[in-house]
């Protein structure tokens, strides 16, 4: 697609789902029910209910919020899609499908501007870095925390198959491990772990690792801070706990970003 939306020389070829459906959602269901919606989201056929525009050009243009403009009549409206795609289509290919879904249905069109904005950065903080590099076994800062040692409530038992991470939540703390977890996916969980309502950030990598490593963590999320709880009185906030178990450093700069602005898009999407 061109900003606008239309073919652009060079682009891979158009491709579309094998059959779609997207109508308008109905009323929010009651909350007893919510648990109870189906939802499928497989390579080749998938239904999601309740889905917001920005969350569909955030699979179709591989984005996260932060980097999505929405105008304000559209952010509340939400959609049921149903979709199958051709067997043995790639992520990539599914991707296309979904601009191909946005173009026909929606007739989206947008454009791309670099905005500067606030999002977090991770380093390796001043005391250098306490996480384990998976391929030295023998790495002296193996544990460097009672709890982090064989055993310890931050320790991941190898060989479970498939096994690599978890995360749990217990009285208000989360509480985590991994094992040759590389920065990108440990990105992916802080960034996810610091969103609170109003405050969306991306976050930036700038540790220069590039490795994988085994951790444990343990930390008050923002989103529970205000929860009373009798175990989080004991655990550090994020922020501090990165640091601490992890010898990584959080925090919030100013950044140009390239953010995918929506001009225009139906409210109501062309029939099926």
């Amino acid at each position: 697609m061109l900003c606008v939306g239309a073919a652009v020389t060079g682009q891979a070829p158009r491709t579309e789902f094998e059959a779609a459906s997207v109508k308008p959602s109905g009323p929010l269901p009651p909350i007893e029910q919510r648990a109870a919606m189906p939802v499928r989201n497989g390579p080749e056929y998938l239904f999601l209910p309740r889905l917001a525009l920005a969350q569909m050009v955030m699979t179709a243009y591989g984005l996260d919020a932060y980097q999505v403009a929405i105008p304000e009549a559209l952010k509340n409206e939400h959609y049921d899609v149903t979709a199958r795609a051709a067997h043995g289509s790639t992520p990539e290919q599914v991707k296309r499908m979904w601009q191909s879904l946005l173009a026909d249905r929606f007739h989206l069109e947008f454009h791309r501007e670099s905005r500067t904005m606030a999002v977090w950065e991770l380093t390796v903080a001043k005391d250098g870095l306490k996480m384990v590099d998976s391929s030295r076994a023998n790495d002296a800062r193996a544990a460097p925390l009672a709890e982090q040692k064989e055993g310890g409530p931050l320790w991941l038992a190898p060989g479970k198959p498939g096994l690599r991470s978890y995360t749990r939540v217990e009285d208000g703390v989360t509480v985590a491990a991994g094992r040759h977890i590389g920065l990108s996916e440990l990105v992916f969980f802080l960034e996810k772990s610091l969103r609170a309502p109003g405050a969306m950030k991306g976050m930036v990598d700038s540790t220069g690792l590039t490795g994988t490593y085994d951790f444990g963590i343990q930390f008050v999320a923002p989103n529970d801070q205000d929860r009373p709880n009798s175990k989080g009185a004991d655990a550090p906030d994020i922020f501090a706990a990165v640091e601490q178990y992890l010898g990584l450093r959080i925090q919030s700069v100013k950044r140009p970003a390239e953010v995918l602005v929506v001009d225009r898009a139906d409210r109501v999407p062309e029939e099926n």
